[in-house]
Formats: C-alpha cells, sequence, structure tokens
C-alpha cells in the first residue's frame, strides 16, 4: 500500500496530525520505503517528525 499526507504533493497545512495504521497478520513482514520526505527544519524538531511505533497484539 501506499501513505500519502493530506494534498500530497502539495504542502500540508499548519498543525496536522496524521496517524496512519497498519494492518497484518502474524508472522508476517513488513518494509517502510520512504520515498519523497522532506520535514520542516528546527533544531528540536518542535514542528515536524515522523514517529515509528510497532505494537504486537497477542491473541
Amino acid at each position: 500500500g501506499v501513505l500519502l499526507s493530506p494534498g500530497y504533493p502539495q504542502k500540508y497545512s499548519n498543525n496536522l496530525d496524521c496517524t496512519y495504521g497498519i494492518h497484518q497478520p502474524s508472522g508476517s513482514t513488513t518494509t517502510l520505503e520512504l520515498k519523497y520526505f522532506d520535514l520542516e527544519h528546527h533544531e528540536t524538531c518542535d514542528y515536524d517528525w515522523l514517529q515509528v511505533t510497532i505494537e504486537i497484539i497477542l491473541e
């Protein structure tokens, strides 16, 4: 699948907070490939960032 920021390829709006979930069967793998990635520069990343987390749910 493909994830795009809202309005891509135009700039996204200020104060935008996006969360995307990827669900897959147990035992499978996912590859995250960033083809176009541009963040606003700031010394402490106060404005733009990308956070990737992994949550494992045992059933």
